[in-house]
């Protein structure tokens, strides 16, 4: 198979994806949702919202608005929280993936891509590739329609390159969750058993980084009978705190550091990588042995 023929299954794959009204709302709702930020921003610029300390006989106002950076790049990052913090870009993504693959098996429509004269490796390949382009097409909505908003407002300072950081990291972390979501389509083949599937991932993970979160909370307070030892299990400590990094749950959320502005963890990276490839090799293998009739 040459790249040309790979690339028209592509396209195909992406024509029949935006061709369903999930992924038409789903670029809607992205919309709306850049647009509600912007605006919410500036409300609390201008509202006023904020809290008092007094220290002796010094009262002091604190506001939002001066408390936290509105500059256009900055107003461009909070969108991102919507779209990921509240996992709406994510539903999306988990429900078009349910709906291009294991609907496919139950309507038994899959049958018409096999007939095609592509390799079976290629069919996997092309709907995660579709799915990609679209949150693609999402983030490039986001972005677009809080710029639109916000630049004119807030203006165009702020980290610039942080902001590109932070959307680069965001699609990253779609094509992970992506390409796993692919693979549970092809395993379970049923609406379903995806949901489910992509679920108790989310469960064991968010499970496991509550346990290494306490147990790196837990070390350093365990009574110690000298230094040395309070020294070793603080070191213990910081070295269990680590593991979060190497969790897949650190990695499909690797904007989260670019967005509160905190030095990238070059191990969540690599394990997203390794998300990305094992998923893809695993969907395309078992596909290959898969009876669609």
């Amino acid at each position: 198979m040459n790249p040309v023929h790979l690339l028209r299954l592509c396209e195909a794959e992406t024509s029949k994806l935006f061709s369903r009204l999930t992924a038409r709302l789903g670029l809607v709702v992205a919309a709306g949702l850049a647009v509600a930020t912007v605006l919410f921003t500036l409300w609390v610029d201008s509202s006023g919202l904020g809290w008092t300390t007094t220290v002796g006989d010094v009262t002091t106002q604190n506001t939002l608005g001066a408390k936290y950076s509105f500059a256009g790049a900055d107003v461009l990052v909070n969108s991102l929280w919507p779209r990921n913090a509240v996992f709406m870009g994510r539903v999306f993504l988990v429900a078009l993936t349910a709906l291009s693959v294991a609907s496919e098996f139950t309507n038994r429509t899959l049958r018409e891509d096999v007939l095609r004269p592509v390799p079976r490796w290629s069919i996997p390949l092309a709907k995660i590739s579709a799915l990609s382009v679209w949150s693609a097409a999402s983030l490039g909505i986001t972005a677009g329609f809080s710029s639109a908003l916000a630049l004119p407002i807030f203006g165009f300072g702020g980290p610039w390159g942080n902001t590109l950081l932070a959307y680069i990291a965001t699609f990253a972390g779609d094509v992970g969750l992506i390409t796993v979501a692919v693979f549970a389509a092809f395993v379970t083949r049923s609406v379903a058993g995806t949901i489910v599937a992509l679920f108790l991932f989310w469960l064991v993970n968010t499970v496991a980084g509550w346990g290494v979160w306490l147990a790196s909370s837990i070390l350093p307070m365990i009574p110690a009978p000298d230094p040395q030892a309070a020294e070793q299990l603080a070191y213990w400590g910081e070295v269990v705190a680590t593991l979060q990094l190497w969790l897949p749950s650190s990695a499909l959320e690797l904007w989260h550091g670019y967005a509160l502005d905190t030095p990238w963890a070059w191990q969540s990276a690599l394990v997203l990588v390794g998300i990305v490839a094992v998923s893809t090799v695993s969907a395309m293998g078992v596909f290959s042995i898969q009876d669609v009739n």
